[in-house]
């Protein structure tokens, strides 16, 4: 197989992988949080683009997620969440 084919499959897949991710880390935060339906978390967590709270959190974890250990789950969730809580205080 083509090494630029195997490697862009590669790629497709660690994206996927990552994507599902970050909405499973998503769930958890708005369940931990109890972050209700709707837009008005946007202008904080959001890049501008997204239509609700459960988009701009996404957003807000992607640009979070690379800054814990990607084999300590618990502890990444623990410190989203931490995050996550403090950023709705500021507001």
């Amino acid at each position: 197989m083509n090494p630029n084919l195997e490697r862009a499959m590669q790629d497709a897949v660690n994206i996927h992988k990552q994507r599902r991710q970050i909405a499973k880390l998503v769930d958890h935060l708005i369940t931990i949080l109890r972050i209700p339906d709707g837009s008005h978390l946007v202008p904080f967590f959001g890049n501008g683009y997204e239509r609700d709270n459960r988009q701009a959190l996404a957003s807000w974890v992607e640009k979070h997620i690379n800054e814990i250990d990607p084999n300590e789950a618990e502890q990444r969730l623990r410190l989203l969440a931490n995050g996550a809580a403090q950023a709705l205080q500021e507001q």
